[in-house]
């Protein structure tokens, strides 16, 4: 008779096991792995509530909608309207088994929603069968992963929910490139003789070497890009460094400004004088044949434009101060040098509009 109670009460355990790193294939070294592992107690009655996730299909096969689609074209607009039906049917009974199953999840864990060290059991602890121990005993199991090789623990985790079905998670990096072997035991603490251990072997490929990069760099080359895209496109030679005939003339008035008012100030040291007006003079003698020969030309076309589109000597004013090299070395100007002092009494800025009034006269 106590045999037979025994029996009854003794443990039978299956156990099962997915490791996978989440969203890859394969395994590559420094990968987090996920190990999930099931505990079935089959000594201990079913639990109406427990559903494996592992038999729910997160995605919806072709095969599945052959027969309602039968009878129809492939590739026509009835036959994808009516797989378009069937996909819609499809989610809306996924996302009703996903609201079931975080149901039941929660209230199978009312704490956490899931199971762990602080949920609270489901069912009453398991007695043990010893009627000579001087305190009642309960089943607690718990699963070990341990390394075959070097006999290293690498994770555990406590059974607390007292049911015949019982998920564990554990999570652990991925060694070395090669092939490796994992031990998973399922260990009680009441019954000797009624552990399980199994095999688990992995295979682990060499990481693949990608350059990462940090928000921070991502977003400094696309700031780069912008500035590079809101940048000028470099200026032409033959626009003076610009990039259009407008910003052409514009540089030739800022280098003609540039130029009188460095021309004014050589000429206030005397240095112009001293080293600029041989060097003039000497180029002038050699290229007169050929100004003469070109002002020959040039002149009547110069003196029609000074006279009827611009009188270029407004801007005899810039040079006023105009200074000749002499024996003495000493800078006269050349409008008192040649007697003339009415430039006194002359607004650069204003016609004469009595001049042709008095040469008539």
């Amino acid at each position: 008779m106590d045999i037979d109670i025994f029996m009854m009460h003794f443990p039978d355990v299956e156990v099962t096991f997915d490791a996978r790193v989440e969203d890859e294939e394969d395994v590559q070294e420094g990968d987090v792995l996920n190990l999930c592992v099931k505990v079935e107690r089959k000594h201990l009655p079913d639990d109406p509530n427990w559903a494996d996730s592992d038999d729910e299909d997160d995605e919806p096969d072709d095969s599945l909608f052959e027969e309602q689609l039968k009878g129809l074209e492939p590739e026509t607009e009835e036959y994808e309207t009516r797989k378009e039906e069937l996909m819609d049917e499809w989610r809306d009974a996924y996302f009703e088994r996903a609201k079931k199953k975080r149901e039941r999840e929660k209230m199978r864990n009312p704490q956490s929603g899931e199971l762990g060290f602080a949920a609270n059991p489901l069912h009453e602890p398991v007695p043990v069968h010893c009627p000579h121990f001087p305190y009642e005993r309960h089943e607690q199991w718990m699963v070990l992963l341990v390394d075959q090789k070097t006999s290293r623990l690498v994770g555990y985790q406590k059974l607390t929910q007292n049911s015949r079905y019982e998920k564990v998670q554990l999570k652990f990096l991925a060694p070395k490139e090669g092939t490796v072997q994992y031990e998973i035991h399922a260990l009680c603490s009441a019954y000797l003789g009624c552990d399980k251990k199994v095999l688990m072997k992995k295979t682990v490929g060499k990481k693949v070497v990608s350059e990462v990069r940090t928000a921070a760099e991502v977003a400094e080359d696309e700031d780069d890009e912008e500035e590079a895209e809101e940048e000028e496109p470099e200026g032409k030679w033959y626009y003076l460094g610009g990039n259009s005939v407008g910003e052409l003339i514009l540089n030739i008035i800022a280098l003609a400004i540039a130029g009188v008012m460095l021309f004014n100030f050589l000429y206030a040291k005397g240095w112009w004088q001293k080293f600029c007006q041989p060097l003039l003079d000497w180029l002038l003698k050699i290229s007169s044949p050929f100004l003469s020969f070109v002002g020959h030309y040039t002149w009547p076309a110069w003196k029609w434009w000074a006279t009827n589109v611009y009188d270029f000597h407004h801007f005899e004013f810039l040079f006023e101060n105009l200074t000749v090299a002499n024996n003495t070395n000493a800078s006269i100007s050349t409008r008192i040098r040649k007697n003339n002092t009415d430039f006194l009494n002359m607004d650069p800025f204003k016609q004469d509009i009595f001049a042709e009034a008095r040469q008539n006269f």
